[in-house]
């Protein structure tokens, strides 16, 4: 089987891909906004209120969503008082100095679940969710390792292109709804047949954007791992941490709560898909992270 190495070089492409990736959401966005005014026929107005309604979703997202995760997750700021709990403090402290960071505020997860996630606008804004799973389960150098991770989507900014990523795909998600309810209100001959045109390309405009956003988030992976592996000076933390968390069975429904809900998962370092299913996960095979990860020592 021929070995696959993921160079500094590889990691500079994977940039520029995630800039082109973006880029087209944000022209899907542009020119879902262009048709709804084509077919009201006034596409300034169409732009216009598009836009306007898509700036604010954005402002609202952005500012509502630590709140909503930690909600969702349950998750509690780290006790320096608590000698696990201070571990995880001083590691993420160490990290973020290596990377030249602020420290992002660390909140733990009650779940058994082993699962950490980064999430933020900028590296100031920037926190981490680590569950007492994986505090419980991985040993010193797998947590560092893990954490390296997560520091990594902070320094090089996956955390805010995942979340206007995400955040437009939520739009989309937005625009059929609104569709498809003002369809239902016995609207008749050509306002019928444009709103039917609307929904149709707003669930298709969601498809194909979701499809662009996934796509973002495995590459983010890979430059994560490389990134963690330079902070911590070794790969045998996080590959030991990924074996581990491969072994792991799938989650249950009570597992999927504890982590915040099946919107939350594609934020975590595992998330468990496979098959057919995997051209729908935000993570590229845990066996192809490990593999690469194996010949980056």
């Amino acid at each position: 089987m021929k070995t696959t190495y993921l160079t500094f070089e590889q990691i500079n492409e994977n940039k520029r891909k995630t800039i082109i990736l973006i880029l087209a959401l944000a022209l899907i966005l542009i020119g879902f906004c262009w048709l709804i005014g084509y077919l009201i026929e006034d596409v300034l107005l169409g732009l216009t209120v598009g836009l306007l309604i898509s700036s604010v979703f954005f402002l609202i997202s952005f500012a509502t969503s630590r709140a909503s995760m930690l909600a969702g997750t349950k998750g509690k700021e780290a006790d320096a008082h608590i000698l696990r709990e201070l571990k995880i403090l001083r590691m993420v402290e160490n990290l973020a100095v290596s990377a030249n960071i602020p420290t992002p505020k660390v909140y733990i997860i009650p779940t058994k679940v082993p699962n950490a996630f980064a999430s933020g606008f900028s590296p100031k804004s920037a926190f981490i969710g680590v569950t007492e799973g994986l505090i419980n389960t991985m040993e010193d150098e797998e947590i560092l390792g893990v954490l390296a991770h997560e520091i990594s989507h902070i320094a090089n900014y996956d955390v805010r292109i995942c979340m206007v990523g995400y955040a437009i795909v939520a739009i989309f998600a937005v625009f059929s709804t609104m569709g498809l309810r003002l369809r239902f209100q016995r609207v008749k001959g050509k306002t019928a047949i444009i709103f039917f045109i609307i929904v149709l390309c707003a669930f298709l405009a969601r498809f194909i954007a979701n499809l662009l956003n996934l796509a973002i988030s495995r590459k983010r992976e890979f430059i994560a791992d490389a990134y963690a592996v330079r902070l911590c000076s070794n790969n045998m933390g996080l590959v030991g941490a990924l074996r581990k968390l491969a072994k792991g069975e799938n989650y249950s429904k009570q597992d999927v709560a504890e982590l915040g809900g099946s919107h939350m998962l594609g934020m975590y370092i595992n998330q468990k898909k496979a098959g057919f299913s995997a051209l729908f996960s935000t993570h590229p095979p845990i066996e192809e992270r490990i593999r690469i990860l194996e010949n980056m020592g």
